[in-house]
């Protein structure tokens, strides 16, 4: 079966259930429209990020998009954009049909955003891919690592200050907000991480719900803390934001303050040192970290330059 080239459409919210019903026949996984909606955020930019393909009969038969975010990169505010729901139909697969939907949603977003951060975390299929056809490059692979406690001898003295408080989903965008401005200093890449992206990805998640913990020393926030409330063993820590000095002696008090003797979470490679003594195992995952790329975004730095110092959690992906 052949296409034919008016068979590519720009994603809009009509075709919601018909994106559903092809994830959950590629994934065999239950996804419902307004999950879609939910996760492409056509309210923050004016419009959706997609791109469809349809057969005669206007069936949509392959499929990717990108989530718009606010980020901060080297200091300058720009947007970011995750592409993610990569999938082709059985019955189409062979043609290349997503490289050339890859390379037609980069042309959109340029269209519209004369600077962006594209970045995707691929499963093993979409990487070989876009490892092959050029418009993928990888930074790395994920990994989940395994922490655990310190010695409590081991605490320094201003440790015993540190303290833990968990918040209801009402909690002060003010307070919110003022960590976001004190921390993303620390970081030269990530996304934005305010109280608008807290409520957004954790308080209206439509599969998952999850727990907040402030940090404090004295009184004062220093960061915070959050938890997947789904039963897993060990427990993961899906986000956080803190300053890199602390987090060594912030995570293992965090541990003992919940009695957990081990938890989960994701860890950039520029701050692995940070977690030497916590670290217990790393555990490979089937996920990789990359970028996007063809000749409409010549102006990203290389990529070891980015892999070194690009800040994620889990919270930057919707499976967690």
């Amino acid at each position: 079966m052949n296409l034919k080239e008016g068979s590519f459409r720009f994603l809009d919210s009509s075709r919601f259930e018909a994106t559903a019903s092809l994830f959950n026949e590629v994934f065999s996984k239950s996804a419902k429209p307004s999950d879609f909606e939910w996760k492409y955020r056509e309210g923050l930019f004016g419009r959706l990020y997609g791109v469809q393909v349809e057969d005669e009969r206007n069936n949509v038969i392959s499929h990717v998009a990108a989530i718009p975010l606010e980020g901060f990169f080297a200091g300058e505010r720009i947007p970011f954009f995750q592409f993610v729901d990569a999938m082709v139909h059985p019955s189409w697969r062979g043609q290349n049909i997503l490289t050339a939907m890859i390379h037609m949603l980069l042309r959109f977003i340029c269209n519209h955003h004369p600077v962006f951060f594209p970045y995707v975390f691929p499963g093993p299929v979409s990487s070989k891919i876009g490892q092959k056809y050029g418009w993928l490059g990888l930074l790395g692979s994920i990994e989940d690592v395994s922490i655990g406690r310190l010695d409590q001898r081991a605490f320094p003295r201003w440790l015993r200050l540190i303290s833990f408080e968990k918040l209801s989903p009402n909690f002060s965008e003010d307070v919110m907000d003022s960590l976001w401005a004190r921390s993303r200093k620390y970081y030269p890449v990530l996304i934005t991480r305010d109280s608008t992206f807290l409520k957004w990805r954790y308080l209206s998640h439509p599969w998952f719900s999850y727990d907040f913990y402030l940090v404090k020393r004295l009184w004062k926030p220093i960061g915070w803390i959050i938890l997947e409330t789904r039963d897993s063993s060990p427990p993961r820590i899906v986000d956080y934001l803190l300053p890199p000095f602390s987090m060594r002696e912030v995570f293992s008090c965090f541990l003992r303050e919940l009695a957990i003797h081990e938890a989960i979470l994701w860890v950039p490679g520029f701050l692995r040192k940070e977690f030497l003594d916590l670290k217990r195992a790393y555990y490979p995952t089937p996920i990789d970290l990359a970028i996007v790329v063809n000749d409409s975004v010549p102006f990203l730095p290389p990529l070891e330059i980015l892999s070194s110092c690009f800040f994620y959690t889990m919270g930057d992906i919707d499976i967690y």
